[in-house]
């Protein structure tokens, strides 16, 4: 049987109940860590179906095909509509509908499920250094390592809430902070029970913050999640410790919806992202001054950040990139995408790959 004990501070460890479980409950986040979970369904991998293509300035899903930077055009598993680079090469996220999700590895020249029923593809988190990757099933979320010849689990946590009949959606996977998540418990209908934190998987620690409400990824050591201050959204840097998480000022001028995954620039000085008003456009921000620097002719769409001073996003036609300078904003410049895009197309993060 599991029980479950409520410490008087914010900051929790899991609680060791018998020799396999543990249980944690604070601000509405009940996980229980089965120390001896068994390892995921490895399956076999297959040759990649590539051809050559023109590099690209980075890499471009369009469609369920890869156009890479190094001239190849690789053939996707079907649904694919996310990829992120990595040292073992690339994690592609799938999405089946009411069926879910999946993520799979191209690793040279061959292709591997590593997951076939995640919860929700796009909830799954890549570490900054491209060698682990977090994502949830139903009621777990499992951290696992990133190797050539797939995953290798790490630690697995049960998360109670997760019946969506019920209304709760249980853990929202944000993002990394060093070795940390950053989660997110939501109950529609009971806000009192919704709760953000930073949770250590190695440890089992979890540590309250005064609740980000959303997050935008950031560099290694550092996410931006947004505040309400005196009635206004503010952005504020989350930032992981030994002790506990830290907060940094607010940045209130600054009102860009944070729900862009890599919107951040690597030293976490600029944003780009949606306004948050209707009809906004994308516009890039400095946060430590708080103030708008340019309004985009971009459309709505994951940026990604080549440099700390050089950003690429997608362009408002839908047909093309913009490659914006941070020291010249004011004027983007056009790239055409490999080949017309009917339908969806997205830019490729860069996990732990210098460009």
């Amino acid at each position: 049987m599991i029980q479950s004990q409520e410490p008087s501070t914010r900051r929790r460890r899991l609680i060791v109940v018998g020799a396999a479980v543990a249980v944690l409950a604070t601000a509405g986040v009940v996980v229980a860590l089965l120390r001896s979970a068994p390892d995921l369904p490895r399956y076999d991998a297959h040759p990649v179906r590539a051809a050559p293509a023109a590099p690209q300035p980075v890499d471009i899903v369009i469609g369920e095909e890869l156009f890479t930077t190094d001239g190849r055009r690789i053939t996707l598993p079907t649904g694919a509509v996310l990829a992120d680079r990595v040292p073992a090469g690339w994690i592609v996220r799938t999405y089946r509908g009411v069926d879910g999700g999946g993520l799979w590895l191209i690793a040279g020249d061959t292709v591997r499920e590593l997951v076939a029923d995640a919860a929700d593809a796009a909830d799954a988190v890549v570490a900054p250094d491209g060698r682990s990757v977090a994502f949830r099933q139903g009621n777990w979320i499992t951290v696992a390592a990133v190797t050539g010849d797939g995953l290798a689990v790490r630690h697995r946590t049960r998360v109670d809430g997760t019946d969506l009949a019920q209304g709760r959606r249980g853990v929202i996977l944000h993002g990394w902070v060093g070795d940390t998540l950053l989660l997110s418990h939501v109950n529609p209908s009971h806000a009192a029970d919704d709760g953000d934190g930073l949770w250590d998987p190695a440890t089992g620690d979890y540590d309250g913050t005064p609740q980000p409400f959303a997050a935008l990824h950031g560099s290694d050591h550092v996410l931006l999640g947004t505040v309400q201050r005196d009635g206004r959204a503010c952005l504020v840097a989350v930032r992981g410790s030994a002790s506990k998480p830290t907060l940094g000022p607010p940045a209130c001028g600054i009102d860009v919806m944070a729900h862009f995954e890599h919107a951040v620039s690597p030293d976490g000085r600029y944003v780009l992202g949606l306004g948050s008003g209707a009809g906004a456009p994308m516009r890039l921000y400095d946060v430590a001054r708080g103030v708008p620097v340019a309004d985009l002719p971009a459309r709505q769409a994951e940026p990604v950040w080549l440099t700390a001073d050089t950003v690429l996003t997608r362009a408002g036609d839908g047909q093309a990139l913009l490659r914006v300078s941070t020291a010249d904003p004011g004027h983007p410049v056009r790239i055409p995408l490999p080949e017309p895009a009917a339908g969806r197309w997205s830019l490729v993060a860069r996990h732990g790959v210098p460009v």
